[in-house]
């Protein structure tokens, strides 16, 4: 969950080469469009909380020059896709892309689509697919329809069975991916009978995680790899 949190701050190139180096090979990190247009990875819309306050202004206001002028977490750049496409691939690892449309690029949506669109369109053949996920669930059906075959993740807060049963049109290419405190054990039974992978976010416990994977969950997202792994002796 955006990177190895443990090691270093979240959506840098340094917690994301951390989680590769950790031996997992899938992480997830939060995709948004600048100014003028260029990707880069990070979560919220604005920057305040990355810079204790230094900066207020809202991601989608800056170019890419100027958020990489910045310094995040006090020593951290904010990294571009591309940057970390590099590092992904170099471990050979797989990616899920949590594209973020936050309310005030409400009107930016076709250009969201064109892009991310364009994105997989240049995908290297020789590389596994990422997984695209998004709360924007209109963007993820004009994906299906635009680029066949493409793995897409539905994000929830709780369970919404009727967007999870929805979802299972996309079959075996379609997880759904939900918060794992909103949802209970009927929660976790109805999915398990849908014929779709199911991801929990955000699981910081083992305990937690085990009591998922017994309900059939396909996996989880955690902020603590590591920490996890060397709790359980799997690091």
């Amino acid at each position: 969950h955006r990177g190895a949190q443990d090691c270093a701050p979240e959506n840098t190139l340094e917690a994301i080469t951390a989680a590769y180096q950790q031996g997992l090979n899938w992480i997830e990190v939060d995709i948004q469009l600048t100014a003028d247009h260029q990707w880069v990875v990070f979560h919220d819309d604005t920057l305040s909380r990355a810079t204790d306050n230094a900066h207020t202004a809202y991601l989608a206001e800056c170019t890419l020059a100027e958020l990489r002028a910045l310094r995040i977490f006090r020593d951290y750049r904010i990294p571009t896709l591309g940057e970390v496409l590099s590092v992904v691939w170099a471990h050979k690892g797989v990616i899920n892309l949590e594209v973020k449309i936050d309310p005030i690029v409400e009107s930016w949506l076709p250009l969201y689509f064109e892009k991310t669109k364009e994105l997989l369109s240049a995908w290297p053949l020789n590389q596994q697919r990422p997984l695209i996920s998004s709360f924007h669930h209109g963007i993820l059906h004009q994906l299906h329809d635009a680029v066949p075959g493409q793995p897409l993740g539905f994000l929830m807060e709780g369970v919404d069975r009727d967007v999870a049963q929805w979802a299972t049109r996309y079959a075996e290419r379609t997880s759904i991916n939900f918060q794992h405190n909103k949802a209970n054990d009927n929660d976790l039974d109805f999915l398990r009978g849908l014929n779709v992978s199911r991801f929990a976010y955000t699981v910081n416990e083992w305990a937690r995680a085990q009591h998922l994977f017994n309900f059939g969950v396909s996996g989880v997202f955690t902020d603590i790899p590591c920490t996890l792994l060397k709790q359980n002796g799997l690091e």
